[in-house]
């Protein structure tokens, strides 16, 4: 066998990752997705660190929110300014095509009324 490969990193520094809620007005709207990252995360060794802002030179988890502007911008302006930094986005929603439009989590009155009586 030979040395290992240059890509190949040992360290013996624990391994952090922030979970950026900043995009989020309020937190309840993506508590299970916080609560199911960070247990996961943890239970592998990585020490998950939630942060309101986006953390220069590190490894930031963002759970999206497509639907604000100013914050999309804001993320998009901090990747420019530090493109060092890793951004990982969780993507909560899904592509559906209707009407020859693509659109993210279209649903029909119909099928949200069958949804609640079921």
């Amino acid at each position: 066998m030979g040395q290992p490969s240059s890509n190949t990193q040992h360290t013996d520094e624990p391994k952090v990752l922030y979970l950026y809620t900043g995009n989020h007005g309020k937190r309840t709207g993506v508590k299970d997705y916080i609560n199911l990252i960070s247990s996961l995360l943890k239970e592998r060794g990585i020490d998950v660190r939630m942060s309101s802002a986006l953390v220069p030179n590190a490894t930031n988890l963002v759970v999206d929110e497509f639907t604000n502007y100013v914050e999309n911008r804001k993320i998009a302006l901090f990747k420019e300014g530090s493109p060092e930094s890793r951004l990982v986005f969780v993507l909560t929603e899904f592509v559906e095509r209707r009407w020859g439009v693509e659109s993210f989590n279209f649903f029909r009155l119909k099928d949200c009324c069958l949804y609640f009586c079921v």
